[in-house]
């Protein structure tokens, strides 16, 4: 059984939106199942107020309350009556005279704060008007993890200790913390029509950690797989034993692709509840693309697509990904628009005018993170977490605003023919490498020693700057090979300053080894549903862990056999991973998707990489190919 798209039998009893309250009837008892398949929708034509901001570009700047202050001397927001007429509103104005056409404003979880449900009508409302006073749209930031306390507690299935993250399938949670809020929304924005919606931000700043480490094994997710398979657990099974019995059953890709279609479920129970309210209400996510799985195919519709706000290229900035990630959307059926954003703390006002030209031309539009930092010209530490670029003023960046927003006009109006007045960033080579590994016929391991031979039929491998995709400097170069017990992987690290490298982490499993001077190893399974992932510092110091479409899993143990060596110039790795344990049926996969990166510790430095990310670590869609001949 496979459905186009999350079905429900789901009856909206009532929609009381002077308390914001909504209530559904529960699905009937579901049959057995296999096949958790989520396939996309056909393309439809979009709604007036979705083609609108896809044909004018969105131009969000990100912010929280503070950058909307007068003074200092005025009452924090938690004592305030919400009088505009004590307020000026001159960072909405800043942004309108930019060519900003919208504020994604936090609405937050801390205690008595204006996101909380009694006070966030007033809240709203107040935002909603000094935004309207400069014709800047509205979208109302909500984030996932607030008042979880008294819900269904996920849980990872295994001995990690999760004291605090909700269950994120438990719809009473989506109901009462997230619809809630949606529909207070969707009730200010009929008496303004500035309020475009709500943005579902994702990542948990407060919770144990900042996304989930696996998919969920509680009670009663586990117990709706088990019935929906038609499996039985046995009876003495514990909770902690759940993740380590549903490998043995084979069924751990299954269990994830229900966590993608429960994920599909839950999040079109909610839109199908806003959107029968208010049908041009826009759903956005943030901060990566399907964060969680399933999200986007349950937020947007075709006509109604959700605004994927991707922190991805927070500080890489432009690169040709964004356009592959775009394009992949649309290929592989996304109901949504992608947004690039940009961290001002990690650009100088000097590129941003073509950073912001070149990342539009390739996607729907832009978002900028924070507009609290431009709060005033000089940054005041003192009133926030970000920081400016170093040696630059808020004015340049308005100047730059303004280049670029001004840019993209005429370039709407004058076609592709336009040049703008400013450089733009540079076509990176953004094309995936892959190998073709054959099988040595001989160990490459003897008594758990590189043979002689291990090496001198390996392929080799040049990292590029992660960035520029440029050979990086100093050179560092990889051979890589495998036998029918080993996948086995050189690395020499050329190195001016050898008496500088860090190695200051000393034990295995202890993950400040990725401050140190080391190699980061990814090694992808079944279209990186599963991706094991090591970090090894030049003493030969390891850390290891499973990272899943939902999160990651540190529980998961393989030893590899390191050596390390120098020479006047280099420091050396050489690694073996045992397949028995790397990969997840211990058998030799005809292909794996992989990266290597070099980081060094020295101030300054970037990531080297065999296959360029663009400036994250972990970017699976970036992976390259090894292909295993036996």
């Amino acid at each position: 059984m496979t459905i186009t798209r999350p079905g429900f039998n789901l009856t909206l009893l009532s929609v009381a939106l002077l308390n914001a309250a909504a209530a559904f009837n529960a699905p009937a008892a579901p049959p057995a199942r296999d096949d958790f398949t989520v396939h996309p929708e056909v393309a439809d034509q979009l709604r007036p107020v979705f083609q609108k901001l896809k044909d004018e570009k969105i131009r969000f700047g990100y912010g929280g309350a503070d950058a909307l202050y007068r003074t200092d001397a005025e009452p924090i927001i938690q004592n305030d009556d919400f009088d505009p007429g004590r307020y000026s509103f001159e960072l909405a104005g800043k942004m309108k005279q930019a060519g900003f056409n919208g504020l994604m404003l936090l609405f937050g979880p801390w205690r008595n704060g204006f996101g909380e449900l009694p006070r966030l009508e007033k809240a709203v409302r107040f935002w909603a008007e000094g935004c309207r006073r400069h014709d800047l749209s509205l979208m109302v930031d909500i984030q996932f993890a607030q008042n979880a306390a008294a819900y269904r507690r996920f849980h990872a299935g295994t001995d990690l200790k999760i004291h605090q993250a909700v269950c994120p399938h438990d719809w009473k949670y989506w109901e009462e913390q997230i619809l809630e809020r949606c529909l207070i929304t969707a009730k200010v924005a009929k008496d303004f029509p500035n309020v475009l919606g709500a943005a579902l931000d994702f990542e948990m700043y407060i919770k144990d950690g900042a996304n989930y480490p696996g998919p969920c094994l509680c009670d009663v997710c586990f117990a709706e797989f088990c019935r929906r398979t038609g499996l039985s657990s046995p009876v003495t099974l514990k909770p902690t034993q759940r993740q380590e019995w549903i490998r043995d059953q084979q069924k751990l890709l299954q269990y994830m692709a229900y966590m993608e279609w429960k994920m599909a479920e839950t999040c079109s129970r909610l839109e199908k509840a806003v959107h029968a309210v208010n049908p041009d209400f826009v759903f956005a996510y943030l901060p990566f693309f399907e964060w969680f799985p399933g999200s986007t195919r349950g937020l947007g519709t075709p006509s109604q697509p959700v605004l994927v706000s991707s922190e991805m290229e927070y500080t890489a900035g432009f690169s040709p990904a964004v356009a592959q990630r775009t394009a992949r959307m649309k290929d592989e059926g996304y109901p949504a628009l992608y947004l690039p954003a940009l961290w001002l703390q990690q650009h100088d006002p000097a590129t941003i005018a073509g950073q912001v030209y070149a990342l539009t031309q390739d996607s729907d539009g832009f978002w900028f993170y924070t507009m609290g930092s431009l709060w005033k010209d000089e940054y005041d530490s003192a009133k926030g977490d970000s920081a400016l670029f170093p040696g630059s003023r808020a004015s340049d960046y308005w100047q730059a605003f303004r280049q670029a927003f001004t840019a993209l006009d005429q370039r709407r109006q004058q076609g592709e023919a336009y040049v703008p007045p400013f450089p733009i960033p540079p076509k990176q080579d953004a094309t995936l490498p892959s190998l073709s590994l054959s099988k040595s016929t001989t160990p490459l391991l003897q008594d758990g020693r590189f043979s002689p031979q291990a090496w001198s039929n390996a392929q080799n491998i040049i990292l590029r700057d992660n960035y520029t995709s440029k050979p990086y400097q100093p050179k560092t170069t990889a051979w890589i090979a495998f036998d029918q017990d080993f996948f086995i992987v050189k690395v020499q690290a050329d190195e001016p300053e050898l008496d500088k490298i860090k190695t200051a982490t000393t034990s295995n499993g202890d993950f400040k080894v990725f401050s140190d001077d080391m190699v980061e190893l990814y090694f992808g399974f079944e279209n990186n549903a599963i991706i094991r992932h090591f970090g090894i510092n030049a003493a030969g110091v390891y850390a290891v862990r499973t990272v899943y479409r939902q999160g990651n899993d540190r529980t998961w143990e393989c030893q590899p056999i390191v050596s390390t060596s120098r020479t006047s110039q280099a420091w050396i790795l050489e690694m073996a991973f045992p397949w028995r344990q790397l990969a997840p049926d211990g058998a030799i996969p005809a292909e794996i998707s992989f990266n290597l990166n070099r980081s060094r510790s020295l101030p300054g430095d970037r990531l080297a990489a065999w296959s360029p990310t663009f400036g994250l670590f972990l970017a699976p869609d970036r992976f390259g190919r090894v292909t295993l001949q036996p």
